[in-house]
């Protein structure tokens, strides 16, 4: 897609995507080796009362699932960073979760023409369509009009 394709107000939901607790033992012994996401015994004394993912496993795969949705495929340049990430509700083994994307706002860049910026709010939620987690990213996407011209991109 590019930034010509996105709209104020549009929404883009990903397919499901679940946790067991191998996934969740396995992402954390290698990126987040705390207690209540490696350790079952652990975690139940912990204030979660039972294993969790990580919170840096639950936004992977989540945009893993919004990759595969092809928004990024075409003029999609990455983004600067992400505001406002927050984990609201833990992830436990069994837990199906899908992330929602919404445009909020848009931009053309200043410096470069051949560039915007899509504001998107991801949004991820369980089964019980609790949100679990988000944030907030300015993701650069190139303008088909500009980079079509000549036939090249």
């Amino acid at each position: 897609m590019f930034y010509e394709d996105f709209e104020v107000g549009e929404e883009y939901t990903t397919e499901a995507f679940s946790f067991s607790i191998e996934q969740i033992i396995a992402f954390a012994q290698i990126y987040d080796p705390q207690p209540f996401h490696v350790d079952e015994e652990a975690a139940k004394t912990s204030i979660y009362g039972g294993l969790i993912a990580s919170g840096w496993h639950v936004f992977s795969t989540a945009f893993g699932a919004v990759v595969r949705l092809g928004l990024f495929q075409g003029g999609g340049q990455g983004a600067g960073g992400f505001d406002e990430a927050h984990w609201s509700h833990p992830v436990r083994p069994g837990d199906t979760l899908r992330c929602t994307i919404k445009i909020t706002h848009k931009r053309e860049s200043r410096t470069r023409a051949d560039r915007g910026y899509v504001h998107m709010h991801f949004a991820i939620t369980n089964q019980h369509e609790q949100v679990v987690a988000g944030f907030h990213c300015d993701q650069i996407f190139l303008k088909q009009s500009v980079n079509t011209v000549g036939g090249q991109l």
